[in-house]
């Protein structure tokens, strides 16, 4: 009998969720967020623990983005920066829930580049420090 449960829930599409951390966090926050712009929707929510919110907005991903991208940072804001999708959805509702730590000995602040951009427009249902 769970076999069957399980097995219906996990084609029920309508229950598909995605996470990640850190560099795989940026990736499911902008997989979700591309997907409702896009009008798929195409998961019911996202969770990210430590993501990289806005690498368009440090030097590393700078660097990074003009090396691989042909539209080098601005390319990159359309499709692939977190906080700049966020502000390009006028509004429509998201179930994100965003975890980060904030431990001056594991993580430099600047070469993350969070500070003071999750939350934005208050779009994002949770976001602050885990306690440690």
């Amino acid at each position: 009998m769970e076999t069957r449960e399980l097995r219906h829930t996990l084609q029920d599409f309508s229950r598909q969720s995605i996470f990640g951390h850190s560099m795989g966090g940026h990736g499911a926050l902008t997989i979700y967020l591309n997907s409702i712009r896009k009008g798929t929707k195409q998961f019911r929510s996202c969770s990210a623990f430590a993501p990289i919110a806005n690498p368009t907005n440090c030097p590393w991903g700078q660097k990074a983005f003009s090396g691989y991208l042909q539209g080098g940072v601005e390319e990159a804001k359309e499709q692939y920066d977190a906080t700049e999708l966020v502000s390009k959805l006028g509004g429509k509702p998201v179930h994100i829930l965003v975890d980060y730590v904030r431990n001056p000995y594991t993580f430099h602040r600047s070469s993350l580049s969070n500070e003071g951009n999750l939350g934005h427009r208050g779009q994002l249902l949770s976001a602050g420090p885990v306690a440690t």
